[in-house]
Formats: structure tokens, C-alpha cells, sequence
């Protein structure tokens, strides 16, 4: 009886069967990780007859254009479906009670309004929130509430930080550092108001998405606003500072500009060099850099790009955040 043919071309490089066997088994692992890490769902025994069929020599589509149809698939007809379906939803939400829209196309439910007197108005002011992120279909993709993240960022925080683990973990930025939807959106409530904010895709991630946003997706986020820190101009406070007082003002003015220069110098000033020290720390993130982000992942740099990162948060997960989003680093989680 004649010898079957091997197909995979590499059975020179075993010393033995059983190292053959090993590296099979090893490599099988990692293709089936790939895939049970995608965020759809597959048909596993298609899967399986596909590589079984492609390992023998006999698949049923050539490499060429199992590429090009997947390229087409995930670039050009999720999109358009994503876009179609988000529209739908977006315009059933419209229906409901409560709900506006802005000129933007935002749709908002505010539940709480919070302090009117002090709302956010400059898209530099920070501000410090707990949130939810949810997809049209409900599920969670981002929080820093507790109760609401998914398991595994539990498991995450568990393990890399026991002492935020457990608790609600509230999370400050300036509204220039995050979508479009969430600038504007924001400065609907003041602090203690609370908010659902249901943004179009092109005010979200838009036609790229992310690892956990589809392309074209539009998103619901449910916030609670905590603070708000205005933002105030070191320039415009230097000048302040530095105006000599108005003839004949007496004492009176002079105790305002010095409560000024206090302020500017004791508040505002290190709060301006907080933010540049941020952005510094951001724009030098490099490969290899243990990094966690304002949702709570916790990982290393793989890679560095203008505005993102990709970051592996363990040999079987890798994700892309915005760079923006990255509030510490392991230098810093160590203090």
C-alpha cells in the first residue's frame, strides 16, 4: 500500500512524531484562540472542514479570494449594514418619551440635570464621570462602574489592582480628548446630573470603529457627571495676574489681583501643567510600555500609532484604544 502524501510540506522538521504531534496541537490552540477572540460569532464546523479541507490539499477557494471576499466583507458590506441598522435603531429611539436631539444628531435623555450653574461650556473643561458604554443590541463594551463592567476587565482589576477592584472607579478628562458625541454631549448636564447619550456613528468611532466598536456602529453611553473643572487660559491669568492696579482703586483692588495671582498660581497653574504633563506622557508612550486605560484595561504597547495604540492585555486578547483614553503607566501604577 503506497504511503499517503504529506501536504504540510514540513515533516522534515520534527526530530519525532510525538514533537510533531506537540506543535499540532499548540498551533491548532492558537488558530482556535484567533478565532473564539473574534466579536461575531462563527460556525465552528465550517470553520473546521475549511482548514481540514486547506491542510489536504483540497480546499474549495483559493487563497486569492477567500482574501479579497474577506476584505470585501468586514470593509464594505458590515459597514453598510451597521450604518443601516443604526439608523433604524437611532430613529426607534427618537420615538420614545423624554428623548431630544441636538442639531448634531445626537439623541439625549437627561434623567437628571444636575447643577445648571456650573456645565461645561469650553471644550478643554474636564470633567469626571462614571459611565457605561453599551452597542444597539445592549451589550457592554466600556465602564468604569463596577457592576456593569464585563468579567474579564473584573478579572483584569482583580488581579493587576486588588484595591480598585470592587468599586466604582470615576475618570477625569478634558472633552477635546474624546468623540465628538461625548464634547458635545457633556455640556447637556452640570455636576450631579445624570445622562443617556445616544450618538451616531459619525460622532463615535465612525467607518473604522475600533477592536470593540463595528464600523459604522452607533452607541448608547449612560453617564453620571460628577465634577466639572472649567477651563482657564494661563495666558489670560498671567495678563490678570500682572495688571497694575486702577488709579485711586486703593486696597480694595489690590487685595483682588493679589487673590488672583493666589489662585492662578496655586490652582490653576499646576492644574495647566497637570494637563501638559498628561499629554507628554501620552505622545511618549512606546512598544513595550505597560499602560492601563480610563476603562480599566490593563496592558502592554504592541503598537504606537498618531492617535491610537494597540495594546495586549494578554497572549490571547489584544485591543485597540484611543491614545487619549490611557491614564497611567506602570511607573505610575507603582507609586
Amino acid at each position: 500500500m503506497a504511503a499517503q502524501a504529506d501536504t504540510t510540506g514540513t515533516a522534515s522538521i520534527y526530530t519525532d512524531e510525538k514533537e510533531k504531534n506537540i506543535v499540532s496541537a499548540i498551533l491548532g490552540a492558537d488558530i482556535a484562540y484567533s478565532a473564539s477572540n473574534v466579536q461575531f460569532e462563527l460556525e465552528h464546523r465550517s470553520l473546521l472542514t475549511a482548514i481540514n479541507d486547506i491542510h489536504n490539499g483540497a480546499g474549495k477557494f483559493s487563497n486569492e479570494f477567500a482574501m479579497e471576499y474577506t476584505r470585501n466583507y468586514f470593509t464594505v458590506v458590515i459597514p453598510e449594514k451597521n450604518k443601516k441598522e443604526s439608523e433604524q435603531w437611532l430613529a426607534e429611539i427618537a420615538k420614545q418619551r423624554g428623548v431630544k436631539k441636538t442639531e448634531s444628531g445626537i439623541l439625549y435623555k437627561i434623567e437628571k440635570s444636575g447643577d445648571k450653574n456650573v456645565k461645561a461650556v469650553n471644550d478643554e473643561d474636564v470633567v469626571k464621570v462614571l459611565y457605561t458604554g453599551r452597542t444597539r443590541t445592549g451589550k457592554v463594551f466600556d465602564s468604569n462602574r463596577w457592576n456593569d463592567m464585563p468579567a474579564e476587565r473584573q478579572s483584569m482589576m482583580e488581579a493587576y489592582q486588588p484595591d480598585q477592584a470592587g468599586k466604582d472607579n470615576p475618570i477625569e478628562f478634558a472633552l477635546n480628548q474624546v468623540i465628538k458625541g461625548w464634547t458635545e454631549g457633556m455640556k447637556l448636564v452640570g455636576p450631579g446630573g445624570k445622562i443617556i447619550l445616544y450618538i451616531p456613528s459619525d460622532l463615535a468611532y465612525g467607518e473604522r470603529g475600533n477592536q470593540a466598536i463595528a464600523p459604522n456602529a452607533a452607541l448608547e453611553f449612560e453617564v453620571e457627571l460628577i465634577d466639572v473643572e472649567p477651563f482657564v487660559d494661563p495666558a489670560a491669568a498671567e495678563a490678570t495676574a500682572a495688571q497694575p492696579a486702577p488709579a485711586g482703586s486703593g486696597s480694595f483692588w489690590i487685595m483682588i489681583i493679589a487673590m488672583i495671582a493666589i489662585m492662578y498660581f496655586f490652582m490653576w497653574r499646576p492644574e495647566s501643567k497637570r494637563r501638559k504633563q498628561m499629554e507628554n506622557f501620552r505622545n511618549g508612550l512606546k512598544k513595550g510600555d505597560k499602560v492601563i486605560t480610563a476603562g480599566g484595561i490593563y496592558g502592554t504597547v504592541k503598537e504606537v500609532q498618531p492617535t491610537s495604540l494597540l495594546i495586549e492585555v494578554d497572549s490571547n486578547v489584544t485591543l485597540r484604544v484611543d491614545k487619549n483614553m490611557v491614564v497611567a503607566d506602570n511607573s505610575q501604577l507603582q507609586k
